[in-house]
């Protein structure tokens, strides 16, 4: 019997050798072609992973992130009277834009003009509030005007002289064209026009169309600019005189002159005015005052300026038209 067991075991035992590796070598060659071994636990661990790319900090400056800047927020619940979890890293990261920006910055040389449109491109509002007595009688306006970087709006939102409100109301359209001439150059194109926002017909006798061209130089705290243009068609003849509508054709002109010796404070000197064509009226609008910047940026301005304005077929100071303005101002851009 002993002799019998022995005999079997002898035969057995290298058969099942055999087997194994039988079995090891489909089995390696099933994890080759990509299958598994039929009753065996399916290896999940790569799923949810993507391999991070070799060389990629040599590759490019910035991080790897898997999640391509797109992650779920993830929130926890925290006892009542806890400390606060810290703000997680991938918030802390969101890139946000400079305010104020390096353009700004760089075009607060430039200053902006109260009576022609701003030189520099901008995207922010402005409202100004002015009052004057013109022939014994009060004019009283308020003005509001919004840059969109290539596109400008100004209007009168109310006005009223001797007390008695005015329903003329006319937008001011120009498109900008910035050109730079350099750091410290600009020079704008602005081709625009006036029409009624009080339902009067778009006629030619309630339109008006204009071209600009304004050049500016700043540095330093030293800036000035320069207008010259042209405009025809019905339009009112200033800052003061807002009621009264000319409606010859004229040369416009115009310039600028401004100091920030604080970055808190600028000084700013301006004219502007219209000559007349084929016997028209001349005109000419002169401010000057101090603007503040309480942020000690080109952010957010005050300014308070005082304004005398003459017309005639030949200009004259005889009879001026004296005022004062208060401007405050946003720029955003």
């Amino acid at each position: 019997m002993g002799g019998r067991v022995a005999l079997f075991l002898a035969w057995v035992l290298p058969l099942a050798s055999v087997a194994q590796e039988v079995v090891e070598e489909e089995g390696s060659e099933s994890r080759d072609s990509g299958g598994e071994v039929a009753g065996g636990p399916l290896d999940l661990s790569h799923l949810g992973q993507r391999p991070r790319p070799d060389g990629i900090e040599a590759a490019s400056p910035f991080e790897y992130d898997p999640y391509w800047g797109l992650k779920e927020s993830e929130f926890r619940l925290v006892p009542a009277g806890s400390a606060r979890p810290r703000t997680e890293p991938e918030f802390a990261r969101i890139p946000v834009p400079r305010w104020p920006g390096p353009a700004m910055v760089e075009n607060w040389d430039l200053g902006a003009a109260h009576t022609f449109p701003r030189l520099a491109p901008t995207v922010g509002l402005e409202f100004f509030t002015f009052a004057g007595e013109r022939h014994d009688a009060t004019v009283f306006g308020e003005r509001v005007r919004l840059g969109f970087y290539f596109l400008e709006l100004a209007f009168n939102a109310v006005g009223s002289v001797g007390g008695e409100r005015l329903d003329r109301t006319d937008l001011d359209l120009d498109f900008r064209i910035p050109i730079r001439l350099g750091r410290k150059h600009r020079l704008a194109l602005m081709p625009g026009s006036s029409f009624p926002m009080d339902g009067r017909d778009l006629s030619d006798d309630n339109t008006a169309i204009r071209f600009q061209v304004l050049y500016g130089f700043g540095g330093g705290g030293l800036g000035f600019q320069a207008r010259v243009g042209f405009a025809q068609g019905s339009r009112p003849r200033g800052l003061l005189l807002f009621d009264e509508v000319a409606t010859d054709p004229a040369f416009l002109y115009g310039a600028m002159l401004s100091w920030r010796f604080v970055p808190g404070v600028q000084l700013r000197a301006e004219a502007s005015g219209q000559i007349g064509r084929d016997g028209g009226t001349d005109s000419l609008t002169l401010l000057g005052g101090p603007v503040f910047f309480p942020l000690g940026d080109p952010r957010v301005s005050l300014g308070t300026v005082g304004i005398v304005q003459t017309q005639a077929t030949e200009l004259d100071f005889e009879r001026p038209v004296w005022g004062g303005l208060v401007q405050v101002g946003v720029d955003f851009y």
